[in-house]
């Protein structure tokens, strides 16, 4: 019998273990990481199903819910749905977190008992309309195709004796390895998956990945997967490009800026741009060029190339490097980090893997029934302010609020309505949905200054001064000597620019003689200027000084007249 060991490497696969594959789970999952463990949350048939290979977990995630981000703006406004906090509550009491679709039938079903987990729905809106408040809108239409799934398959060996479903082995394989760039879900998706599948497992498994983010390149082609020795795992060629094409402190690449309309026309700016289409130059040609044949020997080329900017580097021009249409070019489907050949060989790795998917639980009958007795217990359920007392009491939990009015005066600086909020009572350990204490939003020394003296006030013992990070108390002492330090450091800077002054007034004096005396030495050497109209000068320091320039026009002009007149005897 064959074996097949997952997780482990696609090299296992063969044409007789694809023929005894089948899919059971190939719609648009989701990933999301636990301790130990990333949970692969099927969206169909299957809510619930757990691998223990720590892929796609890296990166634009929400670990509740289980899903992935291509941006952090889509990240940021899935925090904020109902959808997200409805799944906080229930990891607080220990329970899983359901899919969209499971919350979606138990709210149409406990309309009433619910209605204040969706609050963007409507007692008048209709079934053809778009729901809200559950991870954001959603058509009841349908959904796009996600390229950061999993499809996930089922060996059964056809033997006679191995129709136990202990015998079958689960195996889950990313999405973008079974197909291209470009692919479009057809009216049989299990059929192409099995056939994608097949033909992955016939390849030579000569794979290459290319990394473009931020002016970092990286390529790497790696050779066949099924080859022995230490070889195999080994990148060749590889190679790795910089440019300097993100603004500093800023951040964003300059032809970003430049797409805004307000394009820049400073030196740094300029060499942004040359840089940018510099490095454009050297990827294409490394790519089209030196690398050509290696390439063209590959069956899968997958491509990281975040953002407008990097995926035009690639697939735009008279003549781009890759084509959305070629089967070989597939998308990483998770975020990476900074473009290195370590992690084009972390990123090789992690698609090259089977990852192990098992059976979690009865399936979406087990979720809606788990999700009706959540529902079931009443206001309590839905109650934000009693179930987070009942979580506290119950499992000594920090349940993560709202912004308090101790956030919002912090945030603004009104030093007079924190030290009243302290006064009156207000939690500074108490955190908002981003898990920061109010002292962390100040802004300003006064503000910062204010919570200090509160510290100092009612003393080490009151809250937990560590978890809410105020730093050492101000006492009136420690105060008098910061003001006797302020007051010590203004007066030697003082005292630093009265000497400074001193020695600049002596020098400017002293160049001033310097200057009288050349300009009198001057006067004094000249011939034919005895006394009269045209003698020479008596020096006065009090009247106007001539200048050095002045001074030696005069005895040009002196030499130009002596010259003429000897000419002229």
């Amino acid at each position: 019998m064959v074996s097949l060991q997952v997780p482990g490497g696609l090299e296992q696969l063969t044409k007789e273990i694809t023929k005894d594959c089948y899919v059971f789970g190939s719609s648009a999952s989701t990933l999301r990481k636990s301790p130990g463990k990333l949970v692969v949350t099927e969206e169909d048939e299957e809510p619930h199903l757990e691998r223990t290979t720590s892929v796609l977990g890296l990166g634009l995630t929400c670990s509740t819910c289980g899903k992935v981000f291509e941006d952090r703006d889509h990240q940021a406004a899935h925090f904020k749905t109902d959808y997200h906090r409805f799944n906080v509550k229930r990891q607080q009491k220990g329970k899983l977190a359901l899919t969209e679709d499971v919350l979606e039938a138990i709210l149409r079903e406990e309309n009433d008992e619910l209605s204040s987990i969706s609050g963007s729905g409507s007692e008048g809106e209709s079934e053809g309309e778009e729901e809200v408040g559950c991870g954001g809108a959603v058509s009841q239409g349908g959904r796009g195709k996600d390229h950061g799934s999993m499809v996930a398959f089922r060996y059964r060996p056809s033997q006679e004796g191995l129709e136990d479903e202990r015998d079958c082995v689960s195996f889950g394989v990313p999405r973008s390895v079974l197909f291209h760039w470009g692919w479009r879900e057809g009216d049989e998706p299990d059929h192409e998956a099995r056939e994608a599948l097949s033909n992955l497992a016939s390849s030579s498994g000569k794979w290459a990945v290319v990394m473009a983010s931020g002016g970092h390149f990286a390529a790497a082609v790696f050779p066949s997967g099924k080859a022995a020795g230490p070889a195999a795992a080994k990148p060749f060629p590889h190679k790795t490009l910089h440019r300097y094409v993100v603004r500093a402190k800023a951040g964003g690449r300059q032809a970003a800026k430049d797409a805004t309309g307000k394009k820049a026309n400073s030196a740094g700016a300029s060499l942004r741009r040359h840089n940018e289409r510099a490095l454009a130059e050297d990827i294409r040609r490394l790519l089209q060029e030196t690398w050509r044949e290696e390439l063209e020997g590959c069956d899968r080329i997958f491509v990281s190339a975040p953002g407008v900017h990097n995926a035009s580097t690639f697939f735009s021009g008279k003549d781009p490097i890759f084509d959305r249409g070629d089967v070989r070019v597939c998308r990483v489907p998770f975020a990476c980090r900074r473009p290195t050949l370590k992690e084009a060989c972390r990123v090789k790795r992690l698609l090259s893997t089977l990852h192990e998917v098992r059976d979690h639980g009865d399936g979406e009958a087990q979720a809606q029934a788990e999700a009706a007795a959540t529902a079931g217990e009443g206001e309590r359920a839905v109650d934000e302010n009693a179930e987070g007392e009942e979580v506290a009491e119950d499992e000594n939990a920090e349940k993560p609020k709202d912004e308090t009015e101790l956030h919002e005066a912090t945030r603004e600086g009104d030093v007079a309505r924190v030290s009243s909020l302290l006064e009156g009572g207000a939690d500074p350990c108490e955190k908002d949905l981003r898990g920061r204490p109010p002292y962390l939003l100040a802004k300003t020394k006064e503000v910062r200054d204010a919570y200090r003296r509160f510290r100092a006030k009612v003393g080490e013992d009151k809250f937990d001064w560590r978890a809410s990070g105020v730093p050492q108390a101000l006492t009136a002492e420690l105060e008098e000597q910061q003001r006797l330090k302020k007051k010590e450091k203004e007066a030697k800077r003082k005292k630093e620019r009265q000497r400074r002054k001193k020695e600049q007034d002596e020098k400017r004096r002293a160049r001033e003689l310097e200057e009288g005396e050349r300009a009198k030495a001057a006067a004094a050497a000249e011939p034919g200027r005895g006394g009269g109209q045209g003698g020479a000068q008596p020096f006065n320091m009090w009247g106007k000084q001539l200048t050095q320039r002045q001074i030696l026009a005069k005895a040009a002009e002196a030499r130009i007249r002596k010259m003429v007149s000897a000419r002229n005897r």
